[in-house]
Parts: structure tokens; C-alpha cells; sequence
């Protein structure tokens, strides 16, 4: 609850607000909500967002993202709001519409990729090499047994439609999604228990991140090395075609947890899945002919500064840091004392850092936006939803108010956010920013049977800075990577530590002021 807020009950609420209020209180995890406490400050970010869009709309009522990010208190919220038959078409969607996942039908399943997932799958092509693979690598605190893991994964491929899934990309006039019927994961597995050779992740992740065959599914592969009789490593490489961030970390939890189930001589106890590719493709597709959207587009990308054409190939160079705890804790009472979200905080000091190593006072970004469907089980999806929007914004200012502006900059692109950052660049004619940002906040990985974690995924992207926040232990993190054709070790150190620097400073002046 929001430290301002008496935690009293309010008689005079309207049967809306009263929805709205246990809606947020269930999926907040906390007893009550008040009028004026705001969504974001009280530990709210996009993925609980949509599951507060969907819990609302199975009462009755019907709001969007981009009505939450606007209206962010149960008072402002209760003015925007719709009931289920007044909601226009497009804004959400019912549990009904997306595919639950059960038995699969006989014969491969067909449907067109994301734009997205062709931008990726084109640059593989374009770019033979390790582009857009993700590797990551688990220490397991469980005995291994090889036959209770290749049971695991093949709950999981039978669960999950995206890790059945291929590309076709020659025989249809756009790129096609094709999921089997079924498949097996393929697991490698050493064994060092012998004592006669160290276990040496380099290897595993060397064999995890092996080129795929684009055209056939599974795109994911698992190598397994085993030092003792208590724990083993498991490290597994996929291409991101087929999975964001957020999804691997399902995956992750889904796969372990139901690992250990099956060593307890237990069937998973797993919740339903959802296929949600399908809408994703339907919302694309319908922000794509929507002339709003269009109108939108076409004069914000007419007004962003003309990017440097990417390096095509080659390597990159990485960092990371912590931030100062001190830091996050301040920054988690600023956010509830502006009303303001984390991610806005984290996404203007990436501003003001770029700003400064550019030097211009308006510069632009790639913005890593959200795209689950509003329905119900979206958190469980497994699949890329994500989209890369430009963002363009002045950053003159300080503390809340820099903050303020950044977050309307960034709700002013989610209202047409289903618009794939593909035909925006096409509407531009050039590329739109040399650096990209993401705020992650990921789904909990069991921590019971997971000593520590090594992930390293390849992009193509100039730079892209990911702010790594870890709310249940307080602690963010701060990594870089960056094309070595056009960022130094030093170069890309030094933009790290001027984003820090600038964050403490934009928390700092933003704790005190509203």
C-alpha cells in the first residue's frame, strides 16, 4: 500500500472502483488498494498490468495497457473504464479467443511468423554465426538422472507450442510458424563424476549455441554437465526467434521445477498453458491497417534524427555492474512518492547517459515493449512477445520532472504499440536509433534448486543497455553489450558508468519532490 494511503475502507466507492480495487489488491499480492494509490509505485510493471486486464475484464469491466499507464490510481482509472459489450474492438481480449494449450491435431500447424520473428530470422540468414542465440546455464542443486530430464523437456515440448516450432521460409509468399505434432529436445550430456575431467562450461555453451536449422524444429538444445552426485549444470542455447526473456524464465522454472517432481517419483503439477502467438500476429495485423496508427507512425518517424547504418557481422564487447543498493532502495521510495514507475526512472537515466556520450539534449532510443496479449495465462506463455519502438525525447530537466516527461514519452508510443518496429523503419527510410534499452524484471527462477545463473545472448543491435532489476532481493543490475566495430571495453565501461552516475542523480533529486 502506498505510504500515504490509511488503508481504511472507502464506503463511498462506486461498484467500478470497488472491482478495480480487488482486482489490483489480488494481483498485487496486498490487502487493500487505495483511491490514490498507483498501480506502478506499489510494485506494478506491464506483465501484472495484464493480468490486471484480464482479472477486470472477467468482472465486467474493460481497460488497456495504455488506459493504465495513463490512469494509473483506482480514482483515475474508474473515469476511463468501459463495460465488457461498450469495450471498441481490438482493445481486449477474451480468455475465448486464444488457443488453450491442450492435445495438438494431427499434422503440422501453420501460421504466419511476427514481423518481428522475420527480422530475426532474416539477420540469421544474412549473418551466419551465433546472432540471436541465447545461452544460459543453471548450477542445479538436485542428483542428476538423465531420464527424468528428457521426460521434463518432453512435458514442456508438448505443453508449449513454440518449442515445436520451425520456420518456413521459401514456400509461402511471408514467413510461416510451423509446429509439429511433436518433437524431442536433444540433450548432451558429460559426465564428470569420474574425476578425470573438469567440468568446463566453455564446452557447453560452445555445444548449446551450435547453429540451428531454421526450418526445423525444436530450436532449442540442452548440454548437461555433471561434477558431482549432487548437482549438475544445466545450460541450454535457443534461438530468440522462439522465445523472449520472460519466456525463458518460465521455461527455466517449468523445467526444474517439474524435474524435481519427477525425481520425488511426482507427476508436474504445472497450470494450464496458452498459445498466444496467433493473437499477437491478429494484433499486429490489425495495428498495421489501422489508420490512426499509420498517421502516428509515419509522422513520428519522420521526426527522429537519421541513425548510423548498423555494422553488419563481427563481435561484441560486454559489461555489467550493480547498482548501490542504497540506490535501489531510494529508488523504490521515489517511485512511490512520484507515483512514477521504476522503469521510467531506469529508461530516463539511459536517456540522460546517451545524451551525454552523443552529447545532444533530445536523443533517441529502441524501447523494448511488452507485447503479451491481454488474456488470461499470458505470464505462462511461452513465445516472443516483445516489440522494439523508437522513443525520442528531450531530457533538459531534472529529477521527477525528467522522469514525468519520459514516462509520457514512452506511454505516447504504447498507444499504437502492436506497430512493428519493422514497417516504422520502412516508413522512415533509414535506421531510427544506435542504441537500444530494455527493463527487465523477470518471472522468479526457483531459487531452491538454482545456485547461479550465466546468461549471454547475441544481438545485432549497436548497443543495447538491459537494466536487470531483482525486486525480491532489492538488487539491480546494469549490463551492456555492444558491437566491438563500434564500442571499446572502455567506451562501453564508461557509458555503464554514466548511467549509473546518472540514475543515483535522478533518484536523488526525485525522492524529495513530487
Amino acid at each position: 500500500m502506498n505510504p500515504e494511503s490509511n488503508g481504511a475502507v472507502d464506503l463511498s466507492l462506486t461498484d467500478v472502483q470497488c472491482v478495480l480495487s480487488q482486482v489490483w489488491a489480488d494481483v498485487l499480492e496486498t490487502e487493500s488498494i487505495g483511491l490514490d494509490d498507483n498501480f506502478f509505485s506499489l510494485g506494478g510493471n506491464s506483465m501484472l498490468a495484464v493480468r490486471a486486464i484480464v482479472d477486470a475484464e472477467s468482472r465486467g469491466i474493460v481497460t488497456t495497457l495504455v488506459d493504465m499507464l495513463g490512469s494509473p490510481t483506482i480514482r483515475e482509472l474508474s473515469q476511463v473504464v468501459s463495460a465488457v459489450e461498450d469495450a471498441p474492438y481490438g482493445d481486449s481480449v477474451s480468455s475465448a479467443q486464444v488457443t488453450a494449450a491442450g492435445p495438438v491435431a494431427e499434422g503440422p500447424q501453420i501460421g504466419p511468423a511476427s514481423l518481428l520473428q522475420q527480422g530475426l530470422l532474416f539477420e540469421s540468414e544474412l549473418r551466419p554465426g551465433a546472432v540471436y542465440l541465447d545461452v544460459v546455464s543453471h548450477r542445479v542443486r538436485l542428483p542428476f538422472d538423465e531420464i527424468a530430464l528428457r521426460s521434463a523437456l518432453d512435458i514442456l515440448t508438448a505443453r508449449h507450442e513454440t518449442l515445436r516450432t520451425g520456420f518456413n521460409l521459401t514456400d509461402y509468399d511471408e514467413v510461416m510458424r510451423v509446429t509439429e505434432t511433436s518433437t524431442s529436445i536433444p540433450v548432451h550430456v558429460h559426465d564428470a563424476r569420474t574425476g578425470q575431467q573438469e567440468v568446463d562450461l566453455t564446452d557447453d555453451a560452445a555445444c548449446a549455441s551450435r547453429e540451428f536449422e531454421l526450418t526445423t524444429a525444436p530450436l532449442l538444445r540442452v548440454c548437461v554437465s555433471v561434477p558431482d552426485d549432487s548437482s549438475f549444470w544445466l545450460t541450454y542455447g535457443f534461438h530468440h526467434a522462439i522465445m523472449d526473456g520472460w519466456s525463458e524464465t518460465v521455461f527455466a522454472s517449468e523445467l526444474i521445477s517439474g524435474y524435481a517432481s519427477i525425481l520425488r517419483g511426482a507427476a508436474p503439477a504445472l497450470p494450464p498453458a496458452v498459445a498466444g502467438m496467433d493473437e499477437l500476429v491478429r494484433r499486429e495485423r490489425e495495428a498495421l491497417a489501422s489508420p490512426d496508427a499509420q498517421k502516428f507512425w509515419s509522422a513520428y518517424a519522420e521526426s527522429l534524427p537519421r541513425a548510423r547504418p548498423r555494422p553488419v557481422g563481427g563481435p561484441t564487447v560486454r559489461t555489467r555492474a550493480d547498482v548501490d543498493p542504497e540506490v535501489v532502495i531510494d529508488l523504490v521510495r521515489a517511485s512511490a512518492h512520484t507515483g512514477l514507475p521504476i522503469k521510467s526512472f531506469t529508461l530516463a537515466a539511459h536517456l540522460v547517459a546517451w545524451g551525454e556520450v552523443r552529447t545532444v539534449d533530445a536523443p533517441s532510443t529502441g524501447v523494448v515493449i511488452n507485447g503479451r496479449p491481454p488474456v488470461v495465462g499470458a505470464e505462462r506463455m511461452l513465445g516472443l512477445f516483445l516489440n522494439l519502438l523508437p522513443l525520442h525525447c528531450r531530457v533538459d530537466a531534472t529529477g521527477a520532472e525528467l522522469v514525468r516527461r519520459v514516462f509520457e514519452a514512452e506511454r505516447q508510443i504504447t498507444t499504437f504499440g502492436n506497430f512493428p518496429y519493422l514497417k516504422i523503419r520502412e516508413m522512415a527510410g533509414h535506421a531510427l536509433f544506435d542504441g537500444a534499452f530494455n527493463y527487465v524484471e523477470f518471472e522468479k527462477r526457483p531459487k531452491a534448486w538454482i545456485d547461479e545463473s550465466h546468461i549471454v545472448d547475441a544481438t545485432s543491435l549497436p548497443l543495447l543497455i538491459e537494466v536487470v532489476h531483482e525486486s525480491s532481493r532489492g538488487a539491480i543490475r546494469v549490463e551492456g553489450s555492444a558491437s566491438a566495430q563500434l564500442w571499446t571495453n572502455e567506451d562501453l565501461e564508461a557509458m555503464t558508468s554514466a548511467y549509473i552516475t546518472a540514475l543515483t542523480r535522478i533518484v536523488s533529486d526525485a525522492k524529495g519532490r513530487r
